[in-house]
């Protein structure tokens, strides 16, 4: 396990930018998955990743929803957020 403490880079970006560059050097990665800790994923989601990776794709982007969308107003909040930001602008691009 690698910790990582730096109070003036702080943050998810600082923490992949800080990591990621050397295991690449080193020849140890081809590719990252980065998954938080409250995710929940399919069984056969690297091989899915690994499958677009061989196929040529440079980045590959899961689908990012709520498990239970219509639990409370902060859950469809969210929701209605989430489809904004990933799947509206995604489609924009």
């Amino acid at each position: 396990m690698l910790e990582r403490t730096d109070p003036k880079r702080r943050g998810k970006g600082h923490a992949l930018q800080f990591r990621i560059p050397g295991k690449r050097r080193a020849g140890r990665a081809d590719a990252v998955a980065v998954i938080d800790a409250d995710t929940e994923v399919s069984t056969n989601l690297l091989a899915a990743f690994a499958a677009r990776i061989y196929a040529g794709a440079q980045a590959v982007q899961v689908h990012y929803g709520v498990l239970n969308p219509m639990d409370s107003w902060r859950t469809r909040l969210i929701t209605i957020a989430n489809g904004s930001f990933h799947v509206l602008r995604s489609r924009a691009r």
